[in-house]
């Protein structure tokens, strides 16, 4: 998987249902929407048109140069791998956060954005948005830390994907600290019963240690 997947729109704009073609141009922020079987470009908002000062037909015909000289490589990369395997189950809307490091021309340097990539099954596409990180006032190091925890959920996905509504449940109390006693009697089960979710979900999650099950538990809930 390369960042040859920015190909030449297979679509224009004007075909895209009407809320969908209202939202990627009235945005605040910058918005690309491309297609759900290989990420081909089908057209982006006024705001990325301009921060670029190149037209979507003008980027889909640059195709992987425009990465090339506009995206880091390597998020780009990995953010496209989670963004192709997130949507190869298109019978439900999923929402993909990620960080991307882009420039605004070769002779400048990277910026982060916070992206969201939703996939829309609906109407066959995905879009995704962004937002400079320094607009949230996170330096470098701030967005690295989240970028870290994002990488964490990706990777661990199908594992909190196994997890059942109740096993769910008991884990976000046990993120919030909550004793045994006070989970058993908030959700009105026994101490035993609750020992045995505790189990499964240290057997899901392949938590060693109470301490790795609660950094687990507090990034999913974090930003799940």
């Amino acid at each position: 998987m390369t960042e040859n997947h920015l190909k030449y729109p297979r679509q224009q704009p004007g075909n895209l249902p009407c809320r969908v073609a209202d939202v990627v141009q009235n945005i605040s922020g910058f918005m690309h929407c491309n297609t759900l079987d290989d990420f081909s470009l089908i057209c982006v908002n006024k705001n990325f048109e301009a921060y670029f000062g190149l037209t979507t037909q003008k980027i889909a015909e640059m195709g992987s140069l425009f990465i090339r000289r506009y995206y880091h490589r390597q998020t780009w990369i990995s953010s496209l791998r989670h963004i192709l395997t997130m949507g190869l189950d298109h019978r439900e809307q999923k929402v993909f956060g990620h960080i991307q490091k882009i420039r605004k021309s070769p002779a400048q340097p990277y910026r982060f954005f916070i992206c969201t990539t939703r996939v829309l099954p609906q109407w066959n596409c995905y879009v995704t948005d962004y937002v400079p990180g320094d607009l949230f006032g996170l330096k470098s190091e701030g967005i690295g830390a989240i970028n870290n925890c994002m990488d964490f959920i990706h990777t661990n996905q199908n594992k909190f994907s196994s997890l059942t509504p109740r096993e769910k449940e008991i884990a976000h109390l046990i993120g919030m600290g909550k004793t045994r006693s006070e989970i058993s009697n908030m959700l009105f089960i026994s101490k035993l019963t609750l020992d045995n979710h505790r189990k499964h979900i240290r057997q899901k999650t392949g938590a060693q240690t109470t301490a790795e099950l609660l950094h687990f538990i507090q990034i999913f809930d974090a930003f799940n």
